[in-house]
């Protein structure tokens, strides 16, 4: 029996053609052949599950050929039953599509990953083979391979996690959510997504990461992502995955990212604003708009200690009269000047 005839006698079924008898034989046999898949379907492939079905049909039919070549409606009997099979194939594509892990969009064998869940009341902390470091938070999983790929170094989260990752221009490393990718080459940040909650979230503390919606396709496509957003030192996005809605700015309370400790605690005697303002950029990688013509006659004696970003940003203004402002990835200061 050949793959033509199986599919005519499938047009049969479904058409609503088989007798009263067909029908009834392929209701058992496809009862009989799903019981005895179903422990089996999450192991094998849909190609290898039809393969080995088919094979077993052409079996069997061959077979009542042989015993009668004219009881059409013995042979009927089992392409209604092939027709069944068909279905359960039908049937068996559609449950190992909705059941597949999702990290086989990013992994090609998903066998080989060290997957770890933080079951603990408290963050841990796994070092990879690259030297990376991975704060797990409780409840939270994450998927790696055990020694990464010559291209790319990549994990797959659910939760939260804050990555200092080894800085290597040759292979970038990225972290798959069900919802976000986010692609760096050495830096470090947090990123957040829960399966229960509808927001995602990545913060970044050094460094500059791209993030952009997961395709869950192979690898190889993500290193040309439509939409990305760059994020740069204390700058974040939060994502609504269910109202699509998309929120870039400053992070609350911005910290420090130069290792310069004269940065952090100095004392200012009579100094210009403009270098007072470039010290402060430089602490905290983020830029400071402001007309430089009006403050350049602008001067300021002042300490700052362990005063946060927006605190020090109020004494400056506060000094010269000015306010200012954030936007979605700088800090706009407005000012008349100083006479």
């Amino acid at each position: 029996m050949n793959s033509s005839k199986f599919q005519i006698l499938l047009d049969k079924y479904l058409q609503g053609k088989c007798t009263p008898e067909e029908e009834e034989l392929v209701v058992s046999w496809y009862n009989k052949i799903s019981a005895d898949d179903q422990s089996q379907q999450q192991e094998v492939s849909e190609a290898q599950t039809e393969k080995r079905i088919w094979n077993s049909i052409q079996a069997k039919v061959s077979e009542a050929d042989v015993k009668d070549q004219s009881n059409w409606r013995n042979r009927g009997w089992y392409y209604s039953a092939a027709a069944a099979i068909i279905l359960l194939i039908t049937f068996s594509a559609l449950f190992l599509f909705l059941n597949q892990d999702p990290r086989a969009a990013y992994y090609a064998d998903t066998d080989a990953l060290i997957e770890y869940t933080n079951g603990k009341e408290y963050p841990q902390t796994l070092v990879l083979e690259d030297g990376s470091e991975v704060e797990l938070q409780p409840n939270s999983e994450i998927s790696y391979q055990k020694k990464f790929g010559a291209s790319k170094r990549e994990v797959y989260l659910k939760g939260e996690a804050f990555f200092r990752i080894t800085k290597d221009a040759s292979r970038p490393f990225y972290v798959y959510t069900e919802e976000v990718t986010t692609r760096v080459l050495g830096t470090s940040f947090l990123v957040k997504a829960y399966d229960e909650e509808e927001e995602v979230s990545v913060v970044v503390r050094t460094g500059k990461v791209s993030v952009y919606k997961s395709t869950h396709e192979a690898t190889d496509k993500q290193d040309n992502p439509g939409q990305e957003i760059i994020l740069t030192p204390n700058q974040q996005v939060v994502i609504n995955t269910a109202k699509e809605k998309v929120e870039r700015g400053l992070i609350a309370n911005p910290k420090v990212i130069s290792e310069d400790l004269s940065l952090r605690m100095v004392e200012y005697q009579g100094a210009s604003v403009v270098e007072i303002l470039k010290a402060i950029e430089k602490s905290y990688g983020i830029s400071i708009s402001y007309d430089k013509e009006k403050l350049s006659s602008c001067q300021l004696t002042t300490s700052f200690t362990d005063e946060g970003l927006y605190e020090r940003l109020d004494i400056i203004s506060t000094a010269i009269n000015a306010t200012y402002r954030k936007t979605d990835s700088y800090i706009l200061i407005e000012s008349e000047g100083c006479k």
